[in-house]
This record gives structure tokens, C-alpha cells and sequence, in this order.
């Protein structure tokens, strides 16, 4: 659970809980205080994060263990090496956000929005992936393996960082709506 003897802990959580209290009654999700924007090696493990406004946080190495961050703004958020294993992220706001290297394995991630995010060296192993926003988003050396890819929208290409004849994958949606997984080779002169 949360290490509630980092004094920064219970701020952010009772950030989350107005975030919730503003999102229950339809005014604006108030912003993430700037004195509470370096989070870097927090432990909110298990903590209830749901609608929390986190955009341009640094979390690098955070540990979110099981987190609930159903609908958070981690826009541009930088989670850089965080451990997100278990998290729900179903229907998160991740445009933008740096999550190069971190360990999302099992996490939630149902139509989140991952546009333009860094997955780059990210953990995604038995990831929920269905029905997310991989526009432009970078998965160079993620672990995609047994990850769940199911009306996920978006063209990726994870590349390697050779540049002769190495095997990309191209991830996109066919004309039948499903995902199709393509091992393919490009050749640049």
C-alpha cells in the first residue's frame, strides 16, 4: 500500500479525492499544484487515483503498483521506470506521456489514450491494450507479448535501432476492424 510517511502521499491523495468530488458534480477537475508536480519514487501502491488530474508530473521510478487510475489526465506526465503492474488505466488521458521502460505487465490500459506516448522499452506483457489510441505512439523493444490488442486504434511501428534489414512489426487495423499483427522489413537507403 501507499507509503503514507512520504508527506507527499496524502496531498496527492486528497488531490485525487477533489479531482473525484469536482468530477461527481461537474466543475472543472482542479490542476495538479505545482509544489506536488516532482513525484519522482513515490510508493502509491494501491492508491485510488480515479479521475486524478497528474498531467506534467514527473513519477519517474513511482511505484503505482495497482493503482487505480481509471480516467486520470497523465498527459505529458513522465513515468519514466515507473512500476505500473496490476494499474487500471482504463480510459486514462496518457497523450504525450513518457512511460519509457516502465512495467505496465497486466495493467488495465482499456481505451486509454496513448497518443504520442513513449512506450519505448515498456514492460506490456498480458497488457489490456482493447480498444485504446496508439496514434503515434513509440513501442521500440516493448514487451508486447501476450498483450491484448482488440479494437486498439492507431498505426504502430516498433523498430529496432539498426537500421539495415531488421524485422519491424506493424500493428493496424484492417478493414474488418480487426487487429493484424505484421513482421515486415524495410530496407533504407
Amino acid at each position: 500500500m501507499a507509503n503514507m510517511s512520504d508527506h507527499r502521499v496524502p496531498a496527492v491523495l486528497a488531490h485525487a479525492k477533489a479531482c473525484r468530488e469536482a468530477k461527481g458534480t461537474g466543475e472543472n477537475v482542479p490542476a495538479l499544484p505545482a509544489v506536488l508536480t516532482q513525484l519522482a519514487g513515490i510508493d502509491l501502491s494501491g492508491a485510488d487515483l480515479t479521475n486524478a488530474n497528474l498531467e506534467d508530473a514527473i513519477l519517474k521510478s513511482a511505484d503505482l503498483t495497482g493503482a487505480d487510475l481509471r480516467y486520470a489526465d497523465l498527459s505529458d506526465a513522465d513515468l519514466t521506470g515507473a512500476d505500473l503492474r496490476d494499474a487500471k488505466l482504463n480510459r486514462a488521458d496518457l497523450w504525450g506521456a513518457k512511460l519509457i521502460g516502465a512495467d505496465l505487465s497486466a495493467a488495465d490500459l482499456s481505451y486509454a489514450k496513448l497518443t504520442n506516448a513513449d512506450l519505448s522499452g515498456a514492460n506490456l506483457y498480458r497488457a489490456d491494450l482493447s480498444g485504446s489510441v496508439l496514434t503515434g505512439a513509440n513501442l521500440t523493444d516493448a514487451n508486447l507479448e501476450r498483450a491484448f490488442l482488440s479494437g486498439a486504434k492507431g498505426i504502430l511501428v516498433a523498430t529496432s535501432n539498426s537500421h539495415v534489414n531488421k524485422p519491424h512489426i506493424l500493428i493496424q487495423p484492417e478493414r474488418d476492424g480487426k487487429l493484424r499483427i505484421k513482421v515486415i522489413s524495410f530496407i533504407y537507403s
